[in-house]
């Protein structure tokens, strides 16, 4: 129901306030990137997406008392369990050996791999709020989800100029 889709997305939103947070804490936003050279210092960039996906979990969980649910102010067990820790894990430490694979060592760019991680994840937030439009019942979430939505497809398409600056088209450039 509405307020379970609500509180689900509430932990999503947290979880990419935690994931960010510990790129900041560990200062994996800095430096250089062999790989993207132009990427420069992104922290304050991602500084200012931790407050707007704080703000969303808070709008989401808003949402999901006023629909009847409790709100949800964890990270998405399965999101963390399933993808974002285990990228951590190997950017930072590599991958141990196996009977079935020799061992990986960590990155040799991390923050390459972290504003891929970024991109990756302003991405799961647009296109999560996107994917909600038929399954909630009520407008006013719709609108909501969509204005979070559309602020992340932004923050996705921002991160994405700075791994690849010459990467868009303008106006000029497009031909009919």
């Amino acid at each position: 129901d509405n307020g379970v889709l609500m509180r689900t997305m509430a932990g999503i939103e947290t979880s990419i306030v935690n994931a960010y947070q510990r790129m900041l804490d560990e200062g994996l936003l800095t430096g250089s990137s062999a790989a993207l050279p132009n990427l420069g210092d992104i922290t304050a960039l991602v500084e200012e997406f931790v407050s707007h996906h704080k703000a969303a979990a808070t709008s989401f969980n808003k949402m999901a008392t006023q629909h009847g649910a409790e709100a949800w102010d964890c990270g998405n067990t399965r999101l963390d369990a399933a993808y974002i820790v285990p990228v951590f894990d190997r950017v930072l430490s590599g991958v141990a050996a196996t009977d079935a694979a020799p061992k990986i060592e960590p990155s040799d760019d991390p923050l390459r791999d972290m504003a891929n991680l970024i991109h990756t994840l302003e991405s799961l937030s647009s296109e999560s709020c996107q994917a909600l439009m038929p399954q909630v019942t009520e407008p006013d979430i719709r609108a909501a989800a969509m204005q979070i939505g559309v602020r992340s497809a932004r923050h996705a398409a921002a991160i994405a100029l700075r791994i690849n600056p010459g990467g868009y088209v303008s106006a000029t450039d497009a031909t009919n």
